[in-house]
């Protein structure tokens, strides 16, 4: 199968775009999770209220203990995981089509002395920073602390 090098660059370009959002959108569903949704009449207004946890904390003299709800999620890392690098090898063969664009051709037999692999992907990711709502809302929940 032979395609332009620029749709076969595109194509890889899209699907890591694709796979930054579905990392981006499962950090959203686990930073969610330490929240309870209240019924609402519709789901655009539903509120979500944090989950806690009671901690009894002694008093500085030791004479007495204090119950403290403590939210879940200000007791737990929130980095955010993102896509840094994608290194791609593809064995294929190159040719140029009548117009000038370089075709590519994925189904190009193996040259000698090279193993069965035809590709061959490495996907580097990094923590970051929070993002700034997930950070307003821990810094909201940690002033009741």
């Amino acid at each position: 199968m032979q395609l332009g090098l620029g749709e076969l660059i595109a194509a890889i370009g899209q699907d890591v775009s694709e796979a930054q959002k579905a990392v981006e959108a499962r950090g959203i569903q686990n930073y969610l999770s330490y929240f309870r949704t209240a019924d609402a009449p519709n789901a655009a207004s539903a509120e979500h209220h944090p989950q806690t946890a009671t901690v009894l904390i002694p008093s500085p003299d030791g004479t007495r203990q204090n119950l403290v709800e403590v939210p879940l999620v200000t007791m737990a890392h929130h980095n955010t995981v993102e896509l840094e690098n994608v290194r791609i090898k593809l064995h294929a063969s190159l040719a140029s089509a009548e117009d000038g664009r370089m075709l590519v051709d994925v189904n190009a037999p193996e040259p000698d002395g090279l193993p069965g692999v035809l590709t061959e992907m490495e996907l580097c990711f990094r923590c970051g920073d929070p993002t700034e709502g997930v950070a307003r809302v821990n810094t909201e929940l940690n002033k009741f602390l």
